[in-house]
């Protein structure tokens, strides 16, 4: 993860102007620091909630770092929980059931080299690279903790779920 990654914020609401006057004021209180991106209204700019706007958010608002998101109500928050329910474009979070010691990092590291894609894994703020063993080792990630895969790359997909299966086996067994 890069030292100047932070954790974005975004913020959904049914209204496209309360999202972004929110965001304005935030950003403001913040400095310009923080990427705060609004996702407010539907995409033909009436008052509802957009999926695809929240997606598109989440990904302008990600340096890295994570990603918080903020619905106001009613389906804004319904909308949010549909898409951290689905395994598409947003990471679900894997929490361990042992820790991440050297014999999980290493059927890890080993399992993501096997993919074209960059394969990641984060736990709180640090991230690293899931081919590297001593990375995956480096995070220090413990039983109760929660670990996020993410890829980008022709077999992201694939390589995410073999990654989030081989983490929760591997910790599970503590193999």
């Amino acid at each position: 993860m890069s030292p100047d990654a932070r954790v974005g914020i975004v913020l959904v609401s049914h209204s496209a102007a309360l999202a972004e006057g929110a965001a304005e004021l935030a950003a403001q209180i913040s400095g310009g620091t923080v990427a705060i991106i609004p996702a407010g209204g539907t995409d033909g700019g009436q008052l509802g909630t957009s999926a695809a706007k929240v997606q598109r958010a989440v990904k302008l608002a990600n340096s890295g770092a994570g990603v918080v998101i903020l619905p106001d109500l009613g389906s804004a928050v319904l909308t949010v929980r549909a898409l951290l329910a689905e395994a598409g474009d947003l990471p679900t979070p894997v929490e361990l059931t042992g820790d991440l010691h050297a014999r999980p990092a290493g059927a890890l590291a080993v399992a993501a080299a096997k993919f074209s894609s960059a394969v990641s894994l984060t736990v709180g703020v640090s991230s690293t690279d899931a081919k590297s063993v001593l990375g995956v080792m480096g995070l220090g990630a413990t039983s109760g903790q929660h670990v996020t895969v993410t890829a980008e790359g022709p077999d992201a997909e694939e390589a995410v779920a073999t990654i989030v299966a081989i983490l929760a086996e591997a910790t599970r067994v503590g193999a």
